[in-house]
């Protein structure tokens, strides 16, 4: 799980193309070891009609190949996103009173993400 005050590093993957398609960011309640990938819908606003807490975001700006996101859940509930270091805002409001997952969903010519890294308080907590 995301723990409270703990940023994610993720890196957008080779888009070979002019960027189109979608990208999703979400939060949920629910443990991925208890998920089957085939009873996952396409489309992540179908999530929302989930029995766990599901919460989507879709809006990002343009992305390219390389960009480093970093997501944060503060204590107050507010999920902040930002892009090459620089801050992009609140992108929602969270539960935090309980365990939170994080997940994405792309498409078109985003192929792949990277997961980087957690920082936790000004340390690295892991890395992949």
């Amino acid at each position: 799980p995301l723990h409270i005050g703990e940023s994610l590093f993720v890196e957008v993957g080779h888009l070979g193309m002019p960027y189109y398609g979608a990208f999703s960011f979400g939060i949920t309640s629910c443990d991925p070891s208890t998920l089957r990938t085939n009873e996952l819908p396409a489309d992540p606003d179908l999530l929302l009609d989930r029995k766990e807490y599901w919460v989507v975001y879709r809006a990002f700006p343009v992305l390219n190949g390389g960009d480093i996101l970093s997501f944060t859940v503060l204590p107050n509930g507010e999920v902040h996103h930002g892009v090459n270091g620089a801050s992009r805002g609140m992108l929602m409001c969270v539960d935090t009173s309980q365990s939170l997952w994080v997940f994405f969903a792309i498409h078109g010519v985003i192929n792949q993400l990277k997961i980087l890294g957690k920082l936790l308080k000004g340390r690295i907590t892991g890395s992949i």
